[in-house]
């Protein structure tokens, strides 16, 4: 059926049990999810004008950004902001990612042969796999972007291509062709792909061992086992528990067991199948991610506790953070997960013990112990996960290049994400199943003086909360009592000042990892935002409101 030596064996075993998971999307055709929390509709009408001296036109907010821009430019700050091309730089990163990029790898036009279709969102596990090899044998592809069904339509084009809508896919040109073409051999199923490019591309880094040797045949039982892993996960997330402990057991079972592999098959190696990362590392990593951060959130397990039964586990993720740039670069925080693996898999089940439930409600910024100033360091303490390549930062996640992050991603896009937050005030029709999409919001009701009174103070807000981050990294401290909102926004009308609070909650709920920003940047702008909102009301104001706001639980 394959025709590709090594990949028939490895597909039939693959797909032998689990050919229905292979692809991510077929969940989202038949998922259904809970939606968020209706915003309620207000009908503001007339809103009192603020005092002339409080209205900002457009030219002056253009005026206060650039001034920013040059502040930040006569800072030695801004030695250690980044310069990325997406295109060009050895590094993948994806907050940079547009439709239509081409990552080059030194290479010429004519040798893009590989064309790669894939969520925008970078929620796919499957997608991601197949990015993470083709960024590690550093095969020059180009990406096409394509919305999973559960958060936006797709285009025409892609459905005439492949008519199931599913992600991922591949296109590789024949010689001669360009990728922008979109004319060559057209290949499914994440593992199809994977394959089939170790295949094409033998001199590119090759992730498999040779056929009939011993590592070989490890490398078909870790497919095997890594499905078996997959199975014992959606047992224990996706159906109640019925019988006891069981469905626990198991799961956690398989992880010892999938450890003991790792101890065994190569031992004293980071890797599966020795010192350097096979094609079965990247095929199961990102699956562990998400194992990872399910576990935590659903059942209040710490599979990255140190000391844990799990620790093996532990140990080989921290090598694919530490020496994998492309999968720590793809990697998502807890709090990105939990909220885009249900409209992908179904709803999962809640745990009743208080770990979970403790678990749940710091992921998601309930915590009086969360998205607060200053922000903790990451360690071997801290309920997230803390990542291998943090490790051995002085700084543990709040080193300043991370508050560099933040607000360069704000500084560069403040103008769409103040257009974004807006519809935090407006109305969120749910037409799709994703809790945290709305690809058909509409944007603030009322007046036009209310409109353009809210916009200003929103994006004085985001102004402020840039402020704040360039300045935390500049001197090295951060101190919340010194982070004030500029007298604009605090002197505005009270209805004014409530709804951008909405809107910045609304902001601070869909910062995504990592398709907006790394997980440690993501924490300090969630951090910063709340802190902002709380300002713009006041804490007594803000205990109140804040349930209304919060994002609906995963």
């Amino acid at each position: 059926m394959y025709g590709f030596g090594i990949s028939s064996g490895l597909v039939h075993v693959y797909k032998l049990k689990y050919r229905c998971s292979i692809s991510c999307d077929a969940y989202c055709m038949r998922t259904s999810v809970s939606a968020l929390k209706k915003v309620r509709t207000r009908a503001l009408s007339i809103v009192g004008r603020m005092d002339d001296s409080s209205t900002g036109s457009g030219s002056e907010s253009k005026d206060k950004w650039r001034s920013l821009q040059n502040k930040v430019q006569n800072d030695p700050i801004k030695n250690i902001i980044p310069k990325i091309d997406f295109e060009r730089d050895e590094d993948l990163h994806p907050a940079f990612t547009f439709d239509n990029a081409v990552r080059y790898f030194d290479a010429e036009e004519t040798a893009v042969k590989v064309v790669l279709f894939r969520d925008p969102a970078y929620w796919c596990p499957y997608c991601q796999r197949v990015q993470v090899q083709l960024e590690h044998k550093r095969i020059p592809y180009r990406i096409r972007t394509i919305n999973m069904r559960c958060y936006g339509p797709k285009p025409a084009y892609y459905t005439n291509l492949v008519r199931s809508g599913l992600l991922p896919a591949i296109m590789i040109c024949p010689k001669g062709t360009s990728s922008e073409k979109l004319e060559g051999e057209l290949i499914t199923e994440s593992l199809d792909i994977m394959i089939r490019l170790e295949e094409e591309f033998p001199d590119h880094n090759p992730l498999l061992p040779p056929k009939g040797t011993k590592l070989y045949e490890a490398a078909l039982q870790l497919l095997k086992l890594e499905r078996d892993v997959f199975g014992r996960w959606c047992q224990f997330m996706f159906r109640p528990e019925m019988f006891g402990n069981r469905a626990e057991d198991g799961f956690k079972q398989a992880l010892i067991v999938w450890g003991d592999a790792i101890d065994k098959i190569c031992p004293e190696t980071p890797f599966l199948l020795g010192d350097k990362p096979s094609l079965i590392d990247i095929i199961a990593a990102p699956f562990f991610e998400r194992y990872v951060a399910s576990a935590l959130y659903w059942k209040g397990i710490r599979v990255r506790a140190p000391g844990s039964e799990f620790e093996a586990v532990d140990r080989w993720l921290s090598a694919m953070e530490v020496h994998v740039q492309s999968f720590r670069a793809t990697a998502a925080d807890v709090y990105s997960h939990v909220h885009d693996i249900p409209p992908q898999y179904g709803t999962a089940f809640f745990s009743k013990s208080s770990e979970a439930s403790f678990a749940q409600k710091f992921i998601d910024g309930w915590s009086s112990e969360t998205w607060k100033i200053p922000i903790s360091p990451l360690d071997e303490a801290s309920l997230e996960p803390w990542p291998g390549h943090m490790r051995n930062e002085k700084d543990h996640g709040v080193h300043s290049k991370y508050y560099i992050e933040a607000a360069s991603r704000m500084l560069r896009n403040h103008e769409k994400l103040t257009r974004f937050s807006l519809r935090g005030a407006g109305q969120l029709p749910k037409t799709v199943t994703a809790p945290l999409s709305d690809p058909d919001a509409q944007g603030p009701q009322g007046s036009e003086t209310y409109r353009k009174s809210l916009e200003t103070v929103v994006d004085q807000v985001i102004y402020d909360a840039t402020s704040w981050l360039f300045d935390s990294a500049s001197e090295n401290t951060e101190k919340a009592g010194s982070m004030q909102l500029s007298d604009f926004a605090l002197n505005a009308e009270e209805c004014i000042r409530t709804d951008a609070a909405r809107c910045i909650a609304y902001f601070r709920d869909r910062v995504g990892v990592p398709r907006d920003c790394s997980s440690p940047a993501a924490r300090i702008l969630r951090a910063y935002l709340n802190h902002a909102c709380i300002q713009l009301v006041g804490v007594e104001s803000w205990t109140k409101l804040e349930p209304e706001l919060r994002v609906a639980r995963a």
